[in-house]
């Protein structure tokens, strides 16, 4: 009898050993799930753009969490039976995976491209950088030249080769004119020099911004001697490593100049853009050395850029599309995309090889603004809203 009972006491033990430890192998695994992956794509892709993942079985009330290559995607949406997931910066090639409640679930490979162009936005006159990701402001780099006085800021132009930046303000706006001054700064250095524009009170003086190169700022200032009367017309250029002004032509004395407007500098000391004349459009080729301008017919092109192949793109107003164009005559090469609405400017990522805009929105008093990135590889247009909303971005290539 007691064997028996010893026997019983063993069995018992051996049970409950087991029970233990199958209870034991339960801890910290994951929660049976129904749901399947069913395909995800594109599986080639790049930051800021979207991966979705097609599923079965989703429970919409779950928690969900997306990783490329362990980085958290910038943002995740579900649509039905989809997953909707924002390629974060620095997002790299590898595991794309996901945290579904407490399962952890391996779904495939990416490649994944990288933007390594750093983003820069400006809101009144502050600049930050910009996280292309999600649309926000990240770090503040400087606030643009208030040296000059209140107003808001305008036509703020960038170049990379020297970080440089230039920016104006009119002040004092009345009916007789307004005081209107520019600046331009080397963001490396922090040498700047200013220029003044326009004055009130009816006087002559004017200078006009002709565009900023990656070397330099060219300019013309137009005055009336006070003592003789005479007009006084001088193009000014600005060295954007050394903010050292220099006088290159006196227009009263050697005569007139074809200039481009808002020009872009190409190989052999030229500035190419293009001009308006009587209602026609001209592309003009200007020699630094020379002085001497070649001319074609055009259509009108605005936010003229090049690339650092040479290459040039721009704006089509009249088809309101971006297009690629020829730098030795102007002509229209190729559409690259159909905009929609009015676009100011358009950026070119060399890393990437996209195109960036970002387009305002106005409406019962608010302002709203979206940025804009183009793939030309895979024909994906990519529209995140900026917040908080940005008078405009550039880019460090």
């Amino acid at each position: 009898m007691k064997f028996k009972s010893v026997l019983f006491t063993i069995f018992c033990l051996v049970v409950l050993a087991c029970s233990s430890d199958d209870n034991d192998s339960l801890e910290g695994q994951p929660e049976e799930t129904n749901l399947n992956i069913l395909e995800y794509g594109p599986k080639q892709t790049f930051t800021a753009e979207e991966v979705i993942i097609t599923t079965s079985g989703i429970d919409h009330t779950a928690s969900l969490e997306v990783f490329f290559s362990g980085t958290a995607a910038q943002s995740v949406n579900i649509v039905e039976n989809t997953i909707i997931a924002r390629v974060p910066s620095g997002g790299a090639s590898g595991k794309l995976t996901m945290k579904y409640n407490d399962s952890e679930i391996e779904i495939g490979d990416l490649s994944i491209t990288q933007e390594m162009a750093t983003f820069y936005a400006y809101v009144e006159d502050e600049v930050s950088t910009l996280n292309i990701g999600n649309g926000m402001l990240e770090e503040f780099i400087i606030e643009l030249p208030s040296e000059y006085g209140e107003g808001g800021v305008h036509n703020v132009m960038y170049t990379s080769k020297y970080n440089a930046l230039y920016s104006q303000y009119c002040i004092q706006c009345g009916s007789s004119g307004c005081s209107c001054h520019g600046g331009v700064r080397n963001l490396e250095n922090g040498m700047s020099a200013g220029i003044y524009l326009s004055g009130d009170l009816g006087e002559p003086y004017r200078a006009s911004i002709l565009g900023l190169t990656e070397d330099h700022l060219y300019y013309i200032v137009e005055d009336q001697e006070m003592l003789t009367g005479e007009l006084i017309r001088v193009l000014y250029q600005i060295n954007l490593q050394t903010m050292q002004r220099l006088q290159i032509w006196d227009f009263e004395n050697q005569g007139e100049l074809s200039l481009p407007y808002k020009p872009v500098a190409l190989g052999n000391n030229q500035l190419v853009g293009f001009k308006e004349l009587n209602n026609e459009y001209k592309y003009r080729i200007f020699n630094l050395n020379t002085f001497e301008t070649i001319e074609f017919d055009a259509t009108n092109i605005t936010s003229l850029k090049a690339k650092h192949d040479g290459s040039l793109f721009g704006i089509d107003e009249e088809n309101n599309a971006l297009v690629t164009i020829d730098p030795f005559d102007g002509a229209i090469l190729d559409t690259v995309v159909q905009l929609e609405g009015s676009v100011g400017s358009v950026f070119f990522s060399e890393t990437t090889l996209r195109y960036y805009w970002v387009q305002q929105t106005y409406g019962s008093g608010n302002r709203s603004s979206t940025l804009h990135i183009y793939n030309p590889s895979n024909n994906i247009l990519t529209s995140i809203p900026a917040d908080p909303p940005v008078s405009g971005i550039f880019l460090d290539n």
